[in-house]
C-alpha cells in the first residue's frame, strides 16, 4: 500500500504576525514563537524539556519527539530527523560564551 500524505495549510503574508498578536500574553504564545520561527514538528515542539534549553548560549536542542496518541500512550521517542539539532533563540550571530 502506497504511502498517503496530507497537505499542509502554510501561513502566509501577515498570518504569522496576526497569530502571534492573538496569542500575545496567553500561556501558549511561547509555543507559538517557537512554532513560528524554527519550523519544527508538532511532536517535537511538544516533545521539547527544559533540560534541552541552554540560556546561556541563547538555543536548545530538538533531542526527542512526543509520539503516541492518548495520555497512556504518550512517550518521547526519537525525532524524526535523526539526531538532535541547535535551534537558535535569539539574533543570528549569537555566540556561547565560553
Amino acid at each position: 500500500m502506497a504511502p498517503t500524505f496530507r497537505s499542509l495549510a502554510v501561513l502566509t503574508g501577515q498570518q504569522p504576525a496576526r497569530l502571534l498578536a492573538a496569542v500575545k500574553g496567553e500561556r501558549p504564545e511561547g509555543l507559538f514563537v517557537v512554532a513560528l520561527s524554527a519550523g519544527l514538528r508538532r511532536g517535537e515542539l511538544l516533545g521539547l524539556r527544559w533540560k534541552d534549553v541552554d540560556l546561556d548560549c541563547g538555543q536548545f536542542a530538538v533531542t526527542g519527539s512526543l509520539q503516541g496518541t492518548t495520555r497512556p500512550t504518550l512517550v518521547i521517542g526519537s525525532p524524526k530527523s535523526g539526531g538532535s539539532g541547535a535551534v537558535a533563540l535569539g539574533p543570528a550571530g549569537c555566540v556561547c560564551p565560553p
